[in-house]
């Protein structure tokens, strides 16, 4: 049995369309800028966690607030 396909690649411009093109472009920059803001937030989350992590009189040296030590928030 033969099977006879053609060789040449169909143009791609012929299933595409602008309101379409559009469409695609404008849901990968969303993903994009989710996937931005999310890596940004963990990375926020981690250093908050490691300076946490550190000794009282590191972190008043460094100005981080530490609110940690029993006083609690202020009214």
């Amino acid at each position: 049995m033969t099977l006879a396909l053609p060789h040449a690649r169909p143009d791609r411009r012929a299933y595409s369309s602008p309101v379409l093109t559009e469409r695609l472009a404008l849901l990968v920059q969303a993903a994009g800028r989710r996937l931005l803001r999310h890596a940004a937030e963990s990375n926020r989350r981690r250093t908050a966690l490691q300076l946490e992590g550190l000794p009282f009189d590191v972190r008043k040296d460094i100005g981080w607030p530490a609110d940690d030590i029993g006083n609690g928030p202020k009214s």
